[in-house]
């Protein structure tokens, strides 16, 4: 479960972040038994950033206990959305959650998460999700997609009603790549291919991309992300089209 060799020259620790005292012990117990890394506890996202590059600079991974609160409707991406603006890049951010509804798995990889960890998983189960997030790869429960596809024809009512999206707002790295690919015409399983990431992976990022432009398909969502300028798209240069494939859906 550790880093690769090349962040371990320069990237040793593990930020444990939780409010409560007892969850925040129980949880740097388990970071350092299954991590077998340095770790250190904080009790917040502003007690961690206020350590300072110093601190900041050593850590490849950060472990978000948020208990029973939501994310889906934090302002600004709450703690998740606080570490992500000012962590380095390459720094993964891992919640875990004593919820596991699909809104709170799309807000936690919207807001720059790259692994959610129901805290009902068995700590044996919980530490291979973790070895995948500090081996460099994407995690999140196998359970959410099956909830998302029966959850898909109210979802796509959802999808109408669009967040406040203008441009030059903040986007994290990997909706935005996911995004680019999008616009070129890639469906799901040609950008997990190219990302690196599982096709379910790529089916939430996706729904929660379309929720954001206010659109219901992959063609309004290339054209929207052309008049919002997201991508830098030249004025006049109309974006390829995307053709629907409801497999991709």
């Amino acid at each position: 479960m550790l880093p690769s060799r090349q962040q371990s020259r320069s990237r040793t620790g593990v930020a444990v972040v939780a409010e409560l005292p007892l969850r925040r012990a129980g949880t740097l117990d388990f970071v350092r038994l299954h991590a077998h890394a340095p770790a250190r506890a904080f009790d917040g996202a502003a007690d961690l950033l206020a350590q300072g590059p110093a601190v900041l600079s050593r850590l490849f991974c950060v472990i978000l206990n948020v208990g029973s609160r939501s994310v889906a409707g934090a302002a600004n991406g709450g703690p998740i959305g606080q570490l992500r603006r000012a962590l380095p890049d390459g720094v993964a951010i891992v919640v875990l959650s004593d919820r596991e509804e699909i809104e709170e798995i799309v807000a936690a990889f919207h807001y720059g998460a790259r692994g959610f960890i129901p805290s009902s998983f068995e700590p044996e189960v919980a530490s291979e999700a973790l070895g995948i997030v500090l081996a460099g790869g994407t995690f999140f429960p196998a359970s959410a997609l099956l909830r998302l596809r029966r959850a898909e024809p109210r979802l796509a009512v959802d999808r109408q009603k669009p967040e406040t999206c203008r441009k030059g707002d903040h986007w994290p790295p990997r909706q935005l790549a996911v995004l680019k690919l999008l616009v070129q015409g890639k469906v799901n399983k040609e950008i997990a291919h190219e990302l690196g990431i599982e096709e379910s992976t790529v089916k939430i990022h996706v729904w929660h991309l379309m929720r954001r432009l206010g659109v219901s398909n992959r063609t309004q969502a290339a054209l929207r992300t052309r008049q919002l300028g997201i991508l830098g798209h030249e004025p006049g240069k109309e974006p390829r089209a995307v053709e629907e494939h409801a497999a991709a859906a």
